[in-house]
């Protein structure tokens, strides 16, 4: 009696596609190297997959959504999310402030993307910190683990770079931060470059509400 199995691995092999997206897995080499042109691959197909998705979203579930962006804006407001956003880039958590852009439209993009441009600024900072003053405790060794040895090898070879191109491609720029705490990149030099966080979010802003706009 067959159990399936054949059926499900096209679904296996998306996810599996679709986690190594997100993750950094053939991007970062044993020396620490980024390949390039894989990163901007990715990138690209971050953006068209957000396109696809919330496209399809405000498509299929235009009404809904309308309601869930009222009430984002009614019971969060924008302090509230930019306490959402500070949280999710300040640790390590499997999801990203993106998923807030769709309700926005209720604010100015200005007002906007300055609150969550500023709450990832100040997130990133607070996440070096993290790193620096409890990068050796157990905890932050664990939460860590999973990008640490192509993190620290990437920092190793492009210091405070390293920080930049987390703020700005799918590298997990939460961890990117922490990692630059544990191995004490200067301060001054990861505060820079968490200021690429203002470009990054008016792209996948940018992305997200076109896509939204074009279906609604």
């Amino acid at each position: 009696m067959s159990d399936g199995s054949p059926s499900r691995k096209p679904v296996a092999r998306f996810w599996l596609q679709l986690k190594n997206l997100f993750s950094t897995n053939g991007t970062i080499g044993l020396d620490g190297q980024i390949c390039w042109w894989q990163l901007i691959i990715k990138m690209v197909l971050v953006l068209m997959l957000f396109l696809i998705v919330f496209g399809g979203l405000a498509f299929l579930f235009r009404d809904k959504l309308e309601n869930v962006g009222r009430f984002v804006v009614e019971s969060l407001g924008l302090p509230g999310v930019a306490v959402f956003a500070f949280f999710v880039d300040a640790f390590i958590l499997p999801m990203a402030v993106d998923i807030v852009f769709p309700f926005a439209s209720h604010w100015s993009s200005f007002v906007f993307l300055s609150a969550v441009s500023a709450s990832s600024i100040v997130a990133g900072i607070f996440g070096y910190w993290i790193g620096r003053l409890l990068g050796r405790t157990r905890m932050v060794l664990s939460v860590t683990s999973g990008f640490s040895e192509d993190g620290k090898r990437m920092i190793g070879r492009y210091g405070p770079w390293a920080v930049a191109i987390g703020a700005l491609t799918p590298i997990p720029y939460s961890t990117t931060v922490w990692l630059s705490g544990m191995v004490r990149i200067p301060f001054w030099k990861v505060f820079i470059a968490c200021f690429l966080r203002i470009p990054r979010m008016i792209l996948y802003y940018m992305a997200v509400t076109g896509a939204f706009s074009f279906f609604i």
